[in-house]
């Protein structure tokens, strides 16, 4: 599916189609968020889905197949380790290969370590680079699809 020496410039910053056909559903409750993450990923071909609320992104996730979850963790009623815990218990978990990636404030070492060991394949601290995420994304997929997952 992606080959990330393919999907780079020469300068090291993502290609102009680094994540052409990834389907991507990013949850948050900040709408200033989702429009960054938006407008970043699909500046580079990712197909973006946006859900507002835990809620809205479960019933999302059971609607529809995704590559890609990044997810906020602090979200009112139904935080991110609720939306990864309900989307893993689903038939269409992440063992078809799609990443999840915690997008959060909360950036300690232990922050990263709760994430982690709840189920996310990634933890990312906010503010964030686009880079930061898109490379986090390529390096992430293809791990997954080469352990076969």
């Amino acid at each position: 599916m992606l080959r990330s020496s393919e999907r780079e410039s020469v300068e090291g910053s993502p290609a102009e189609d680094a994540l052409a056909g990834v389907r991507v559903l990013a949850v948050d409750d900040d709408p200033d968020a989702l429009e960054v993450i938006t407008e970043g990923l699909t500046s580079l071909g990712a197909n973006v889905r946006v859900a507002d609320s835990g809620t809205e992104a479960i019933s999302m996730w059971s609607r529809e197949r995704f590559d890609v979850l990044v997810c906020d963790l602090a979200m009112p009623r139904v935080d991110g380790f609720a939306v990864l815990r309900a989307i893993s218990e689903r038939a269409h978990s992440f063992d078809n290969g799609a990443l999840a990636i915690a997008l959060t404030a909360h950036a300690s070492e232990d922050d990263r370590q709760r994430s982690i060991d709840a189920g996310f394949h990634h933890h990312l601290g906010k503010p964030y680079e686009l880079n930061e995420l898109v490379q986090t994304i390529l390096s992430g997929l293809h791990a997954r699809h080469a352990e076969g997952a």
